[in-house]
C-alpha cells in the first residue's frame, strides 16, 4: 500500500525553463538520490501537495541553474524562493507545512537527543559508504573485500542506531512514546528527521552489502538496524518513495556504483514503475 497521491511527475527535459507553481512547492529531485529522498519522504510524510519535477543528472537543463546554482538535487522552490541541501529543507518543510504531523519534537530533550543523531549523519553514512566500496572501488562505488577496520567502523556507527533505539523502545529512532489521558492518548515522539536522513542510505548500503559481499546487516547490532527499517517500509509513505528493490539490484549489477544515476540517464519510472500513475505531461 502507498501513500495518497499528492503530487504530479515532471520531466525536466521536457520543460523550457523553471516550472511555475502558485501555491504548491515544487520538488527538483532525482528519484534515485538518497539526498533527494530524504525530501521526498518528509513532503510524503507530512501529506504536502507539491510537483515533482525528475531531473536528469548526467545531463542537466541549462536552466537548471537557475535553481540552484550548484546543480544539485535536492532542490524546492516555493513562492519564488528556493531552498536547497536536504536536511536543510527537511527542517523547513517540516515548520512550514502541516503542523499535525511534526518530524520535530516538542520537548527539549527529546529534540537535543534528536539533534546529536542528525549531526552524526554524515560520520554515519560515510562509514556506510566505505564498507559498500571495500578495498576494490572508489567512495560511492560498489566493490569487494572489505578491510577489518572497514566492517568496524561500520559497525560501531550502527551501535549509534541501536542505542537510540533501545534507549526509546523504538520502533523509530527516538521512540514513539504516548502521552495519555483518561480519555485520550496520543503519539509524543514518533518518526523524526534522523529516521528519514538515514532510511534512504540504510536502504542502499543493506542491498549493495547483499549483493556484492554477502554481508547480512540483520546480522549487526542484534538485528535492531533491520528492524527499524523494516518498520518503516510497512508504512505507505516510504513505499512511495522506495525504489523496486529487484530493479534497482539489476542497476547495482550493471554499474557497481550506488550513484551511477549521476552519470547515466535514469527517469522517474525505471526504478520506481509503481510511480507511473503520476505522471503529468
Amino acid at each position: 500500500m502507498q501513500a495518497a497521491r499528492t503530487f504530479n511527475i515532471h520531466h525536466a527535459a521536457d520543460l523550457q525553463g523553471p516550472m511555475q507553481s502558485p501555491s504548491r512547492p515544487v520538488l527538483y529531485t532525482h528519484t534515485l538520490c538518497p539526498y533527494a529522498q530524504r525530501v521526498f519522504l518528509t513532503l510524503l510524510y507530512k501529506a504536502v501537495p507539491f510537483e515533482l519535477v525528475q531531473v536528469d543528472l548526467s545531463d542537466k537543463p541549462s536552466w537548471y541553474r537557475a535553481v540552484n546554482p550548484r546543480g544539485l538535487v535536492p532542490a524546492v522552490v516555493h513562492q519564488g524562493e528556493a531552498c536547497a541541501e536536504s536536511l536543510d529543507l527537511c527542517r523547513w518543510i517540516d515548520g512550514a507545512f502541516n503542523t499535525d504531523a511534526p518530524l520535530t519534537p516538542a520537548a527539549p530533550a527529546a529534540r537535543k537527543q534528536m539533534d546529536t543523531l542528525l549531526s552524526s549523519t554524515s560520520i554515519i553514512v560515510s562509514a556506510g559508504l566505505d564498507i559498500v566500496a571495500g578495498s576494490t572501488a572508489y567512495q560511492w562505488g560498489i566493490g569487494r573485500q572489505p578491510s577489518s577496520a572497514q566492517v568496524q567502523r561500520f559497525e560501531q556507527q550502527c551501535s549509534q542506531l541501536r542505542s537510540a533505539l533501545q534507549q526509546h523502545g523504538g520502533p523509530y529512532l527516538c521512540g514513539h512514546s504516548r502521552r495519555c489521558s483518561l480519555k485520550l492518548c496520543v503519539n509524543t515522539v514518533g518518526l523524526l528527521q534522523a529516521d528519514v536522513a538515514l532510511l534512504p542510505f540504510f536502504e542502499r548500503f543493506r542491498l549493495a552489502l547483499q549483493l556484492f559481499q554477502d554481508y547480512d546487516l540483520a546480522g549487526v547490532q542484534g538485528g535492531a538496524v533491520t528492524q527499524w527499517m523494516d518498520h518503516l517500509h510497512k508504512q505507505p509513505w516510504c513505499q512511495t518513495a522506495a525504489p523496486d528493490e529487484e530493479k534497482l539490484a539489476e542497476a547495482f549489477r550493471q554499474h557497481k556504483s550506488l550513484d551511477f544515476f549521476d552519470y547515466v540517464t535514469y527517469d522517474a519510472f525505471k526504478v520506481h514503475p509503481h510511480l507511473l500513475g503520476d505522471v503529468s505531461s
